[in-house]
């Protein structure tokens, strides 16, 4: 089982982008900036957290407001 989330510096989950079984591949996925419950999420400092069989790996990612 493949899974990827984004969760805040608090270590809070905020969104489950990715929770199933893939086959070996490259993939690409998009984040729309809302939380589990369909709302957007404030500017701020969050981690994506990508976990398989075998590999975890965490990065920081910065959500900027840009005026329209």
């Amino acid at each position: 089982k493949t899974t990827l989330t984004i969760s805040n510096v608090h270590g809070q989950l905020i969104k489950t982008l990715l929770s199933k079984t893939l086959e070996e591949g490259e993939y690409f996925l998009t984040w729309n900036g809302t939380d589990n419950s369909g709302q957007k999420v404030v500017q701020g400092v969050y981690y994506y957290t990508l976990k398989t069989e075998d590999f975890v790996d965490s990065k920081k990612l910065i959500i900027v407001k840009v005026d329209d």
